[in-house]
Protein backbone atom coordinates (compact mmCIF):
# COMPACT_ATOMS: atom_id res chain seq x y z
CA UNK A 1 0.00 0.00 0.00
CA UNK A 2 1.37 3.42 -0.99
CA UNK A 3 1.53 5.51 2.15
CA UNK A 4 3.36 8.48 0.61
CA UNK A 5 1.41 11.67 0.07
CA UNK A 6 1.99 15.30 -0.82
CA UNK A 7 1.85 17.75 2.08
CA UNK A 8 2.12 21.50 2.57
CA UNK A 9 2.83 23.37 5.79
CA UNK A 10 3.76 26.86 6.89
CA UNK A 11 7.39 27.91 6.64
CA UNK A 12 9.25 31.14 7.24
CA UNK A 13 8.64 32.39 3.69
CA UNK A 14 5.28 30.79 2.98
CA UNK A 15 4.04 27.27 2.40
CA UNK A 16 6.61 24.48 2.11
CA UNK A 17 5.97 21.52 -0.17
CA UNK A 18 6.89 18.01 0.88
CA UNK A 19 6.37 14.30 0.38
CA UNK A 20 5.46 12.37 3.53
CA UNK A 21 5.56 8.65 4.18
CA UNK A 22 3.40 7.97 7.23
CA UNK A 23 3.51 4.63 9.07
CA UNK A 24 1.67 5.62 12.24
CA UNK A 25 -1.27 3.37 11.38
CA UNK A 26 1.11 0.43 11.83
CA UNK A 27 3.37 1.94 14.51
CA UNK A 28 2.21 5.08 16.39
CA UNK A 29 5.65 5.36 18.01
CA UNK A 30 7.65 4.95 14.82
CA UNK A 31 10.82 7.05 14.48
CA UNK A 32 10.65 10.04 12.14
CA UNK A 33 13.20 11.31 9.60
CA UNK A 34 13.60 14.56 7.69
CA UNK A 35 15.46 14.47 4.36
CA UNK A 36 17.07 17.58 2.85
CA UNK A 37 18.05 18.03 -0.79
CA UNK A 38 21.09 19.54 -2.56
CA UNK A 39 21.71 23.20 -3.39
CA UNK A 40 18.53 24.89 -4.69
CA UNK A 41 20.70 27.43 -6.53
CA UNK A 42 22.04 24.58 -8.68
CA UNK A 43 18.78 22.79 -9.44
CA UNK A 44 18.50 20.71 -6.28
CA UNK A 45 15.06 19.44 -5.30
CA UNK A 46 13.42 16.79 -3.14
CA UNK A 47 13.16 14.58 -6.26
CA UNK A 48 16.91 14.41 -6.70
CA UNK A 49 17.88 10.74 -7.09
CA UNK A 50 20.26 10.69 -4.11
CA UNK A 51 17.80 12.47 -1.84
CA UNK A 52 15.14 10.00 -2.89
CA UNK A 53 17.49 7.10 -2.09
CA UNK A 54 17.95 8.49 1.45
CA UNK A 55 14.17 8.84 1.75
CA UNK A 56 13.68 5.27 0.56
CA UNK A 57 16.21 3.87 3.05
CA UNK A 58 14.39 5.45 6.00
CA UNK A 59 11.03 4.43 4.56
CA UNK A 60 12.06 0.80 4.17
CA UNK A 61 13.36 0.77 7.77
CA UNK A 62 9.91 1.65 9.13
CA UNK A 63 10.24 5.42 9.61
CA UNK A 64 7.82 8.22 9.05
CA UNK A 65 9.80 10.19 6.47
CA UNK A 66 9.40 13.72 5.13
CA UNK A 67 11.38 15.14 2.25
CA UNK A 68 10.86 18.81 1.45
CA UNK A 69 11.57 21.37 -1.22
CA UNK A 70 13.42 24.36 0.16
CA UNK A 71 11.79 27.76 -0.40
CA UNK A 72 11.61 28.76 -4.04
CA UNK A 73 11.87 25.16 -5.27
CA UNK A 74 8.95 23.33 -6.88
CA UNK A 75 5.74 24.44 -5.19
CA UNK A 76 7.43 25.76 -2.05
CA UNK A 77 6.81 29.46 -1.69
CA UNK A 78 9.54 32.03 -1.19
CA UNK A 79 12.54 33.17 -3.19
CA UNK A 80 15.76 31.44 -4.19
CA UNK A 81 17.46 34.80 -3.69
CA UNK A 82 17.30 34.09 0.05
CA UNK A 83 19.97 31.42 -0.48
CA UNK A 84 22.19 33.90 -2.30
CA UNK A 85 21.96 36.30 0.63
CA UNK A 86 22.23 33.82 3.50
CA UNK A 87 22.24 30.12 2.63
CA UNK A 88 22.59 28.93 6.22
CA UNK A 89 19.73 31.03 7.62
CA UNK A 90 17.41 30.14 4.73
CA UNK A 91 18.09 26.41 4.78
CA UNK A 92 17.98 26.06 8.56
CA UNK A 93 14.79 28.13 8.67
CA UNK A 94 13.05 25.74 6.28
CA UNK A 95 14.43 22.64 8.01
CA UNK A 96 13.39 23.93 11.43
CA UNK A 97 9.88 24.66 10.16
CA UNK A 98 9.73 21.09 8.90
CA UNK A 99 10.89 19.74 12.27
CA UNK A 100 8.26 21.80 14.07
CA UNK A 101 5.57 20.44 11.76
CA UNK A 102 6.78 16.85 12.22
CA UNK A 103 6.66 17.20 16.01
CA UNK A 104 2.99 18.25 15.76
CA UNK A 105 2.15 15.49 13.29
CA UNK A 106 3.95 12.73 15.20
CA UNK A 107 3.87 13.63 18.92
CA UNK A 108 4.42 10.00 19.94
CA UNK A 109 7.42 9.36 17.72
CA UNK A 110 10.30 7.61 19.44
CA UNK A 111 13.19 9.32 17.66
CA UNK A 112 13.91 12.13 15.18
CA UNK A 113 16.64 11.80 12.60
CA UNK A 114 18.00 14.06 9.84
CA UNK A 115 19.38 12.87 6.52
CA UNK A 116 20.79 15.15 3.87
CA UNK A 117 22.65 15.11 0.57
CA UNK A 118 25.32 17.64 -0.40
CA UNK A 119 24.05 21.13 0.53
CA UNK A 120 21.21 19.36 2.35
CA UNK A 121 23.75 17.54 4.52
CA UNK A 122 25.38 20.88 5.45
CA UNK A 123 21.99 22.32 6.42
CA UNK A 124 21.18 19.07 8.19
CA UNK A 125 24.28 19.33 10.36
CA UNK A 126 23.50 22.96 11.19
CA UNK A 127 20.02 21.78 12.22
CA UNK A 128 21.47 19.01 14.37
CA UNK A 129 23.34 21.70 16.33
CA UNK A 130 20.09 23.55 16.99
CA UNK A 131 17.55 20.77 17.58
CA UNK A 132 18.10 18.65 20.71
CA UNK A 133 15.39 16.19 19.66
CA UNK A 134 17.54 14.84 16.80
CA UNK A 135 18.97 11.47 17.82
CA UNK A 136 21.35 10.79 14.92
CA UNK A 137 22.15 11.91 11.38
CA UNK A 138 23.11 10.56 7.98
CA UNK A 139 25.17 12.99 5.91
CA UNK A 140 25.79 12.04 2.27
CA UNK A 141 28.50 13.73 0.18
CA UNK A 142 28.90 16.72 2.50
CA UNK A 143 30.08 19.77 0.49
CA UNK A 144 33.33 20.13 2.42
CA UNK A 145 35.20 21.69 -0.52
CA UNK A 146 32.92 24.74 -0.59
CA UNK A 147 31.39 24.81 2.91
CA UNK A 148 32.89 24.84 6.38
CA UNK A 149 31.87 22.29 9.01
CA UNK A 150 33.81 23.99 11.81
CA UNK A 151 30.50 24.79 13.53
CA UNK A 152 30.41 21.17 14.71
CA UNK A 153 32.16 22.08 17.95
CA UNK A 154 31.50 19.52 19.19
CA UNK A 155 29.15 17.35 17.15
CA UNK A 156 26.36 16.58 19.65
CA UNK A 157 25.05 13.24 18.34
CA UNK A 158 26.24 10.13 16.56
CA UNK A 159 25.82 9.65 12.86
CA UNK A 160 27.09 8.42 9.53
CA UNK A 161 28.99 10.24 6.80
CA UNK A 162 28.96 8.56 3.38
CA UNK A 163 31.23 10.05 0.73
CA UNK A 164 31.86 9.17 -2.93
CA UNK A 165 35.55 8.55 -3.63
CA UNK A 166 35.39 10.12 -7.11
CA UNK A 167 33.33 13.15 -6.01
CA UNK A 168 34.13 15.96 -8.43
CA UNK A 169 32.30 18.61 -6.35
CA UNK A 170 33.20 17.72 -2.76
CA UNK A 171 36.73 16.37 -3.11
CA UNK A 172 37.68 13.24 -1.20
CA UNK A 173 40.80 14.88 0.22
CA UNK A 174 38.66 17.72 1.60
CA UNK A 175 36.26 15.21 3.15
CA UNK A 176 39.14 13.38 4.85
CA UNK A 177 40.57 16.68 6.09
CA UNK A 178 37.16 17.74 7.42
CA UNK A 179 36.65 14.51 9.35
CA UNK A 180 40.14 14.77 10.87
CA UNK A 181 39.70 18.40 11.92
CA UNK A 182 36.11 18.22 13.18
CA UNK A 183 35.49 18.03 16.90
CA UNK A 184 33.18 15.04 17.30
CA UNK A 185 33.43 15.12 21.08
CA UNK A 186 32.03 11.92 22.57
CA UNK A 187 29.73 11.24 19.59
CA UNK A 188 30.26 8.01 17.68
CA UNK A 189 30.54 9.12 14.07
CA UNK A 190 31.17 6.60 11.28
CA UNK A 191 32.71 7.55 7.94
CA UNK A 192 32.18 5.38 4.87
CA UNK A 193 33.64 5.88 1.39
CA UNK A 194 32.11 4.42 -1.76
CA UNK A 195 34.75 3.71 -4.36
CA UNK A 196 34.35 4.83 -8.00
CA UNK A 197 31.27 6.92 -7.16
CA UNK A 198 30.79 10.49 -8.39
CA UNK A 199 29.00 13.22 -6.43
CA UNK A 200 25.64 11.94 -7.68
CA UNK A 201 26.74 8.31 -7.17
CA UNK A 202 27.17 7.51 -10.83
CA UNK A 203 29.85 4.91 -11.59
CA UNK A 204 32.95 6.68 -12.87
CA UNK A 205 34.14 3.43 -14.51
CA UNK A 206 30.78 2.59 -16.06
CA UNK A 207 28.54 5.63 -16.70
CA UNK A 208 25.57 3.40 -17.52
CA UNK A 209 25.42 2.16 -13.91
CA UNK A 210 25.37 3.78 -10.49
CA UNK A 211 26.30 3.24 -6.85
CA UNK A 212 22.89 4.20 -5.50
CA UNK A 213 22.13 0.61 -4.46
CA UNK A 214 25.39 0.51 -2.50
CA UNK A 215 24.54 3.80 -0.84
CA UNK A 216 21.09 2.47 0.03
CA UNK A 217 22.51 -0.73 1.53
CA UNK A 218 25.05 1.14 3.67
CA UNK A 219 22.34 3.43 5.03
CA UNK A 220 19.92 0.61 5.76
CA UNK A 221 22.62 -1.34 7.58
CA UNK A 222 23.50 1.68 9.71
CA UNK A 223 19.88 2.58 10.44
CA UNK A 224 19.08 -0.97 11.50
CA UNK A 225 22.04 -0.97 13.89
CA UNK A 226 20.80 2.28 15.42
CA UNK A 227 17.27 0.91 15.75
CA UNK A 228 18.54 -2.28 17.38
CA UNK A 229 20.58 -0.43 20.00
CA UNK A 230 18.37 2.58 20.70
CA UNK A 231 16.88 3.37 24.10
CA UNK A 232 13.12 3.75 23.93
CA UNK A 233 13.02 6.87 26.11
CA UNK A 234 16.54 8.29 26.04
CA UNK A 235 17.64 10.62 28.81
CA UNK A 236 19.89 13.17 27.19
CA UNK A 237 21.75 16.19 28.41
CA UNK A 238 20.05 19.42 27.56
CA UNK A 239 21.86 20.82 24.56
CA UNK A 240 22.55 24.51 24.39
CA UNK A 241 21.21 26.13 21.25
CA UNK A 242 24.05 27.47 19.14
CA UNK A 243 24.17 31.20 18.69
CA UNK A 244 24.07 32.47 15.14
CA UNK A 245 27.56 33.73 14.14
CA UNK A 246 16.92 16.32 -10.90
CA UNK A 247 14.85 14.12 -11.56
CA UNK A 248 11.42 12.77 -10.54
CA UNK A 249 10.84 9.42 -8.86
CA UNK A 250 7.63 7.53 -8.17
CA UNK A 251 6.93 6.63 -4.57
Amino acid sequence: MNQTKSVHFKGVSGMIEGKLHDVTSQDPNAPTALVLHPDPLHGGSMNNKVSYTIFKAFRDCGFNVLRINFRGVGNSQGSLKDFEQNAEKSGVGDASAAMNWLKKEFPSTSHYVIGGFSFGSWIGMHTVMRRPEVEFFISVAPPCTTRSFSFLDPCPVSGLFVHPAADEIAKLEDFIKMTKETNFGTANVDCDIIQDATHFFDNVKNPSSSHLDELYEKMVAYINIKLATRIEKPIRKKRRRRKKKDEDFDD
